[in-house]
């Protein structure tokens, strides 16, 4: 195994146990105070100042970006990034941490649906038959075998799935 690779394979080590451990960490805090927009705050505001030095210091070309993307990045960070990992952390603050990342992995089936409906692209029997593997192994994963991803608090998955009824 050659140098590079061997870094490429400790990397994705790292962010999968980064990632798997985020989640249990975000429920720790939750139970002991912590709302779930402070930790967005948080995690935004340092990976941001992470990433501004990492560039600083290694690729300084990508920090500046043209007048005409600003608009675009503004909507990708502010509504897609924050609105998303808000969800994300408030389902978690109110139903356990599998059944919200079984939320939070169905969003590539929404999205296939949502192509279909509107943007009229194609499905095909492959498509359809591997989104239906994906949720079914998301099902089993996170324990439905079981009978825990039923116990869920009421108003928990409502901002995953973006079905809550205005008031």
């Amino acid at each position: 195994m050659q140098k590079r690779e061997f870094y490429g394979y400790l990397y994705i080590l790292i962010g999968a146990t980064l990632w798997g451990v985020s989640s249990v960490v975000a429920k720790v805090l939750f139970n002991i105070g912590l709302p779930p927009a402070e930790l967005v705050h948080i995690r935004l505001t340092l990976t941001t100042g992470i990433l501004l030095l990492l560039l600083l210091f290694y690729d300084r070309k990508h920090i500046l970006i043209s007048w005409k993307d600003l608009p675009y990045f503004f909507i990708l960070g502010f509504v897609g990034i924050t609105g998303m990992r808000f969800t994300y952390y408030y389902v978690i603050s109110k139903i356990q941490v599998a059944p919200a990342i079984l939320l939070q992995y169905l969003q590539p089936v929404w999205m296939a649906v949502y192509a279909f409906l509107f943007q009229k692209e194609p499905f095909p029997k492959g498509k359809a038959a591997s989104l239906v593997l994906a949720v079914l192994g998301c099902y089993f994963l996170v324990g439905e075998c079981q009978g825990d991803l039923l116990r869920l608090d009421k108003i928990g998955p409502e901002p995953a799935l973006e079905i809550r009824k205005k008031e």
